[in-house]
């Protein structure tokens, strides 16, 4: 699917992820309504949706996925494994939108990760046991 001419709703768009995706959906011709829970940090304009209380309590319930702040206030150490396999807010951007143009309902930011959410619901006590034999063997924060 193109973007161009499409109205997308980019939820957490002032900073971050969201930021770049609603700045890369409007490169790409789409008309974005921006939202964020900091009603300062959204650019504004013109015949823009007013804040409303209820969108504002839907998004903080099922959209709270602000990882660019939450993961960088955890001070990992600069060469913690999580900080080297983070994306940039301007690569998940792309990441995004090669999906979309892809058709695809599934986008994930790291190939092969469908396949770890299939396992996940074929078999989720196995999949529990591969995620935990895995953080078993990452070296704990700050070393």
């Amino acid at each position: 699917m193109r973007l161009d001419g499409k109205v997308a709703v980019v939820t957490g768009s002032g900073n971050g992820i969201g930021e770049a995706i609603a700045r890369r959906f409007a490169a790409e011709g789409a008309r974005v309504v921006v939202t964020d829970i900091d009603h300062e940090a959204g650019p504004r304009q013109r015949r823009d949706l007013q804040d409303d209380s209820l969108w504002d309590l839907m998004w903080r319930l099922h959209v709270l996925s602000h990882l660019t702040r939450m993961l960088l206030s955890n001070e990992f150490a600069p060469d913690h494994p999580v900080l080297a396999q983070a994306l940039t807010p301007e690569q998940v951007a792309d990441v995004v939108t090669a999906g979309i143009a892809a058709e695809r309902f599934l986008i994930t930011t790291q190939p092969g990760a469908e396949h770890s959410l299939a396992d996940k619901a074929a078999d989720y006590d196995a999949w529990i046991g591969q995620a935990n034999r895995f953080l078993a063997d990452s070296p704990p924060a700050g070393r």
